[in-house]
């Protein structure tokens, strides 16, 4: 009798599992005003494992990638006025995640964060790409209003055609950053 009830309970959760849909993804667009980019940089959603993908078009000369439209973890979503799309989010946990693929074309790129930070205390944050951290902030002190990372900018080089993961979290593995900033946009601009 026991095994018979475990045989259902099993059965009847596979057919639960089954009969649930997944979500409908959402849809990404190109947001960097720039409108000689829209048709050429382009996102998708990769079906394999639901990350979500960017392509940075060889003939563009940089990538506005809207925070709030990457998979996001524990991060909250508020409308801004001010902020590009009218959006950004909040990383307000420690496990904060927000993660997208970026399919880049060879060449140098500087790579900077839209970040409204509310004190010196809540300003310092990681992009990670791949699994490389790079620690990011605002001016010294925090402007308190949307402002680019521009003093801590991102320099990569890419030598061949190059698919990365961009990741941004409160904390490294080795440091940890705060929470309670803004962010707005990624952007990365090839040099």
């Amino acid at each position: 009798m026991k095994k018979h009830m475990i045989i259902l309970s099993v059965l009847g959760g596979f057919i639960l599992f089954s009969c649930v849909s997944p979500p409908a993804s959402s849809s990404a667009t190109d947001t960097s005003g720039d409108k000689s980019n829209e048709s050429q940089n382009s996102f998708q959603e990769s079906s394999q494992h639901k990350m979500k993908t960017v392509v940075f078009s060889e003939n563009s000369k940089e990538l506005k990638i809207e925070v709030e439209l990457m998979g996001l973890t524990d991060i909250t979503v508020l409308e801004d006025v001010k902020a590009s799309g009218g959006k950004a989010v909040r990383l307000e946990k420690e496990t904060s995640l927000a993660t997208i693929n970026v399919i880049l074309p060879s060449g140098s790129y500087t790579v900077l964060v839209n970040e409204k930070a509310p004190s010196p205390s809540q300003d310092a944050f990681y992009v990670f790409l791949d699994e490389r951290p790079y620690r990011c902030y605002p001016s010294d002190p925090p402007l308190g209003d949307w402002e680019l990372t521009k003093r801590t900018p991102i320099n990569l080089i890419v030598s061949e055609t190059t698919t990365i993961t961009l990741s941004i979290q409160p904390h490294s593995p080795a440091k940890k950053g705060e929470t309670g900033m803004l962010l707005d946009y990624v952007l990365f601009i090839k040099d």
